[in-house]
């Protein structure tokens, strides 16, 4: 999935005198489980082929946001040409919702249960500091452990490979609406 979306998303293509990145268009987000395979199949078949006739994915975008199956986040980040990092293992990632000191928080979804979650991304360069991945799985372990009603419990960590080969581990917790 991941390198799918790296080889479209890495091109440029030339309008007139100004290249700018490579849109996916709806076949590769569904591939790529940007647009969810079962979300599209409850349009109706007229609003698919119109959607799928868009001569640019750029026009499309906003139609996808209106019926709900990018969010205005998502449709950003694809017409920058930045979608790597939308799709995280099993969670597609459906806004951010801040940045801190270890890293930045996103509100995912996971693809197939689709339960909503907050996931925090810890970004490292190639000359990672090693104390600070210790600390960072330390503090998931501790949180699993955790079992509170006012406690967001910890539900998934991992890691994930950047375009540029660098890793960026993640964090998964639940999330309530």
């Amino acid at each position: 999935m991941g390198e799918m979306l790296t080889t479209v998303l890495g091109s440029v293509r030339a309008y007139g005198k100004r290249a700018g990145p490579v849109l996916p268009n709806i076949p590769e987000m569904l591939s790529a489980s940007l647009i969810l395979a079962e979300d599209w199949e409850m349009l109706p078949a007229e609003i698919r082929g119109k959607l799928l006739c868009q001569p640019e994915p750029a026009e499309v975008l906003p139609e996808l946001v209106e019926r709900g199956l990018l969010t205005d986040y998502q449709a950003g980040r694809i017409e920058a040409g930045t979608a790597f990092g939308l799709i995280l293992g099993n969670y597609r990632v459906l806004d951010r919702l801040g940045a801190g000191g270890m890293g930045v928080v996103f509100r995912a979804e996971h693809i197939r249960m689709r339960k909503q979650v907050a996931i925090k991304v810890l970004p490292f360069s190639p000359e990672r500091d090693e104390r600070i991945l210790r600390r960072f799985f330390c503090e998931i372990r501790a949180i699993a452990q955790l079992n509170h009603p006012n406690i967001v419990g910890a539900i998934d960590a991992g890691e994930a490979e950047a375009p540029d080969g660098q890793g960026n581990v993640l964090q998964g917790r639940t999330w309530s609406k």
